[in-house]
């Protein structure tokens, strides 16, 4: 019974292209800490650059419209990320004030999902 196990496990794993590489340790890593210390500078100066705003959204009427409101606010090119409470009426969002102002952000919404949406507060990160 193993071995007709082992078999059809071992023909999963090839149909799905899953690797069956048995090497274990630091050795298996291919990112050099060199390239690593790179892109974590590069990532605390564009996270330097974003900027974060609260907004107000009048119009949500369940989870299901917070949802809708964090992907279309995510969408937007420069939301970092948006956290969006419906219970609250509110929405977190972190951005690159270079690529998208609140006012994009509040049009979208206006436009997209029939929300009105005001700016409680802005602020850099």
């Amino acid at each position: 019974m193993n071995n007709v196990l082992m078999a059809v496990l071992a023909g999963a794993i090839g149909v799905l292209g899953i690797s069956r590489s048995t090497t274990a340790g630091p050795e298996r890593s291919t990112t050099s800490p060199s390239i690593s210390a790179v892109e974590t500078r590069e990532s605390r100066a564009a996270a330097d650059e974003n900027r974060t705003v609260r907004l107000r959204i009048e119009g949500m009427t369940c989870g299901g419209c917070a949802i809708s409101a964090r992907v279309v606010l995510e969408r937007l090119d420069g939301v970092e990320k948006a956290d969006v409470r419906y219970d609250e009426k509110l929405a977190i969002v972190i951005y690159d004030a270079e690529k998208v102002t609140p006012e994009r952000m509040i049009k979208t919404l206006e436009e997209k999902l029939r929300y009105k949406a005001t700016v409680i507060e802005r602020s850099t990160r």
